[in-house]
């Protein structure tokens, strides 16, 4: 039994990031129960992820019950927006914390939109444009961190050596992503006949002159009206071109700031790309970040943080690593650091790489006052700034405005969608292979109540029933009470003549020779108006040796009635009862 305000919490887990395992210790620290599915990269590729089962997907999903869904940057949503859909037939809570630029990422899609679906941006920033996409639910979030990963630093006399420096950057240059997408960008440009008009590189600085500007402003402004309907309004070009410019701006505006540490000692710890700017003597190669990062925080007397200009208002994870890791820290100004800490007490920062200098010289000087600083940052980030705090601030968010959501206005809208065709089709595969086959039903019929000749949904429905007759004939020993075979199953699949007859009778030969041949007895009601067609059925039944009756009244009244009165006749028993044609009504399940 759960006790109060304990919730599941299904948790979608990228397994290459290093967010997901910190936002999992914290939830299990507040008490509540969760369930990881896991997501795995190829490790060819590893910006893309190996496939997976969706049915198998949404089948722990429904077998575990959470109250929340909660992904970061979106990563386990499919690109159909049925497991969003799904969330909402559930009333589930799906949360979406994005820690990077939400609309360019390959996992958004205006699918995710949804009545349940909770937006949390790391950047307050991006709150307006996600509510522009038509929700209220998007809120602000900053990053955090996990003390227990960032203390109790222990250094070997080599790793001293190793890491120690008057001032350190840790972070990526993104050199070669910058040149991958520009070499793309270069490409498209000249497929669509204007790279000699555009110069990239003042494109750039524009963008770096302005923080308030977003790539997709530059490339409104400075693209647009070159391409006089060529693609203008392609997806896929903006955000090639978006993903190129904030690479390309980082390796400049990083760049820009790590030249102006000549004459200081000084290193650079990322990807040996950075080699292309710094001497071997000043640059560590990539370390763990959860084994070594706090050792190089810990024994730099000044840390840098210099941000990627996609993070407009809010601050990265240095901010709140460095300090836990017992590491002074100076960064470059933005609008929530005034929000989050006291500048000049705890944390100091630099708008220009002239202040940077100025700021390091000032407190190389001072080790006393880095001290009290650095041990006052640590105290405010471990009293505010830990995922614990950030998740019980996010479960707070959405039980608050969970309770203003319509949810009986979304019902109807959604009765409308066909795409919900599709999700009844997936929910009822999830409940069959569970064995809840009242529920299977259910949703079997919800799928042909919005789209009755979506023959996917008919061929889910006959292979759930085909389970289920197993099932009830051979109950597994620690089933209480087995419900006795004394009831007639009825798999209400509706097959419409009415658009692609030759499909749909193949379709119907397919599955009554599919039931069949898996041992079951089967016992086929055909309604012969709709022409002759049904023939090839016929002969198909006769062939194999299968019972089927053939009805012809006009009236559907009369037809269902018909229908009963030969099913109580001929007392079927243990049976797969189909119908077939134009019955515009779902025959109801036979006890």
């Amino acid at each position: 039994m759960r006790e109060m305000g304990e919730k599941r919490i299904v948790i979608f887990s990228d397994s290459a990031s290093l967010i997901d395992p910190e936002c999992s210790s914290a939830f299990r620290e507040l008490g509540h129960e969760i369930k990881i599915i896991r997501l795995v990269r190829n490790p060819q590729n590893p910006d893309i992820f190996l496939s997976f089962n969706l049915i198998d997907r949404i089948t722990e999903i429904v077998s575990f019950q959470p109250d929340m869904i909660f992904t970061i940057n979106g990563i386990g949503l499919d690109n159909d927006g049925i497991i969003v859909r799904i969330c909402n037939l559930l009333k589930i809570s799906l949360v979406c914390w994005y820690v990077d630029k939400p609309f360019y990422l390959d996992q958004w899609t205006d699918d995710i939109v949804q009545p349940f679906t909770f937006f949390f941006l790391f950047d307050a920033s991006y709150v307006e444009g996600v509510k522009q996409k038509g929700t209220d639910l998007a809120f602000p979030l900053p990053l955090a961190t996990n003390p227990r990963s960032f203390q109790n630093v222990e250094l070997n006399q080599d790793e001293i050596s190793r890491f120690s420096a008057d001032v350190v950057f840790v972070g990526r240059s993104e050199i070669k992503k910058a040149k991958s997408y520009r070499q793309k960008v270069e490409k498209c440009l000249a497929l669509l006949g204007i790279e000699q008009k555009i110069d990239l590189d003042k494109l750039v600085d524009l963008y770096l002159a302005d923080p308030t500007l977003q790539p997709v402003d530059i490339f409104s402004t400075q693209i647009l009206h070159l391409l006089c309907g060529k693609k203008a309004t392609d997806p896929s070009l903006i955000a090639l071109f978006d993903n190129w410019m904030e690479h390309e701006a980082t390796v400049k505006h990083r760049k820009t700031y790590i030249e102006a540490l000549e004459g200081i000692d000084f290193k650079v710890c990322g990807e040996d790309a950075w080699l292309d700017i710094v001497s071997k003597e000043n640059f560590i190669p990539e370390v763990s970040y959860f084994r070594d990062l706090k050792k190089i925080y810990h024994t730099a007397k000044i840390n840098i943080n210099i941000s990627r200009p996609q993070v407009k208002t809010a601050l990265n994870q240095r901010l709140f690593d460095a300090p836990v890791s017992g590491g002074f820290l100076l960064t470059d100004y933005r609008k929530d650091l005034d929000r989050y800490f006291e500048v000049g007490k705890e944390i100091d920062c630099f708008n220009s790489p002239s202040e940077l200098r100025e700021k390091i010289e000032y407190y190389l000087l001072r080790p006393e006052l880095r001290g009290r600083m650095k041990e006052a940052a640590r105290r405010r980030v471990m009293e505010e700034h830990t995922y614990k705090n950030r998740m019980q601030e996010l479960i707070n968010i959405v039980d608050r405005n969970k309770k203003k959501i319509d949810w009986m206005k979304w019902k109807k809208e959604s009765s409308r969608d066909k795409q919900y065709a599709l999700v009844h089709n997936f929910m009822a595969a999830a409940f069959g292979k569970l064995g809840l086959w009242d529920h299977a039903l259910a949703h079997f019929q919800e799928t042909l109540a919005i789209d009755e000749n979506n023959y996917d949904a008919i061929h889910n429905c006959a292979n759930i029933l085909k389970n289920q007759i197993k099932a009830d004939l051979n109950p597994e020993p620690r089933t209480p009470n087995p419900e006795p075979w004394d009831r007639v199953l009825m798999n209400i699949a509706y097959f419409s003549t009415k658009t692609n007859t030759n499909l749909v009778i193949n379709q119907v030969i397919r599955l009554v020779k599919e039931i069949h041949d898996s041992g079951i007895n089967i016992i086929l009601y055909s309604f012969e108006d709709d022409g002759e067609d049904y023939s090839v059925v016929h002969k198909f039944l006769y062939d194999n040796g299968i019972s089927f009756h053939s009805i012809t009244n006009q009236d559907q009244a009369l037809r269902l009635r018909e229908v009963h009165d030969l099913i109580k006749r001929d007392n079927i028993n243990g049976s797969s009862l189909f119908h077939v044609g134009s019955l515009n009504s779902s025959l109801p399940p036979m006890r």
